[in-house]
């Protein structure tokens, strides 16, 4: 007998019993996300501008539900530049109609939202005070109305007038009183000026002694409270010639 040792062979499994439960059937394995649909709709505006800068009028079939309103209008454009240039007349017509005179009934609403526009279009400033108009510093206090510039700002401001255009309304105003005041000032050298010559002549006529007239004349000042050095009183007495 060989030493060799011989292998017996495996013996199978034994059978399942009858009565014994089936073994688990394994999970499936998880399928492949679906391929998405061929079927989604393209955007209206696809194919609505051509190269050429055209528009085709088909594509307006195709307008969604909210802009289908733009279609009778859009089907007489021709081209882009057509749509620009309408685009721009409207811009503009709405504008006019925003600055049409509002009828005397309106609401106050509608008032205090035209009055906020005209504001942002003029630059109204934010209050009265703001128009920044003051006394120029050449004028005298005697020709200056500050409340009648406090009354014109307050106006201005109502009716939503532009700084620019109230300063030059101010200022139209300003050189007006300069204009007064250097014509009443030459008229007043004028007048004195000839007083004087008139003073000279009946003197020499009536041979008074010119010293002595003036002297008489300023005590007559005097005697009627007035001030001697007050320029206007010196002007008065001897014309513009006063020293």
């Amino acid at each position: 007998m060989s030493d060799t040792a011989v292998l017996e062979p495996a013996s199978a499994p034994p059978a399942p019993s009858p009565s014994s439960p089936p073994p688990p059937t394994p999970p499936a394995a998880p399928s492949a996300p679906a391929a998405p649909s061929s079927a989604v709709a393209e955007p209206w505006y696809k194919d609505w501008i051509q190269a050429d800068g055209t528009l085709n009028s088909k594509a307006l079939d195709r307008l969604p539900d909210h802009a289908k309103g733009l279609k009778p209008s859009w089907e007489r454009l021709r081209s882009i530049d057509d749509l620009a240039t309408t685009a721009l007349n409207q811009q503009v017509l709405v504008g006019k109609k925003a600055l049409a005179p509002l009828p005397a009934d309106a609401p106050a609403e509608a008032v205090k939202a035209r009055k906020e526009l005209l504001d942002s279009i003029q630059g109204v400033p934010p209050s009265p005070k703001d128009y920044g108009i003051a006394k120029p510093k050449e004028l005298p206090e005697s020709q200056w109305n500050q409340p009648l510039a406090d009354n014109f700002t307050a106006w201005a401001h109502k009716h939503s007038v532009s700084p620019a255009a109230a300063k030059e309304l101010i200022a139209m105003q300003i050189d007006g009183v300069k204009g007064q005041l250097q014509s009443q000032a030459q008229y007043e050298q004028q007048f004195w000026a000839n007083e004087q010559k008139t003073f000279e002549v009946v003197t020499k006529q009536e041979n008074i002694d010119s010293t002595r007239a003036s002297a008489l004349v300023e005590k007559g000042a005097i005697a009627l409270g007035l001030d001697l050095t007050s320029e206007r009183t010196k002007n008065f007495l001897k014309g513009s010639d006063a020293r």
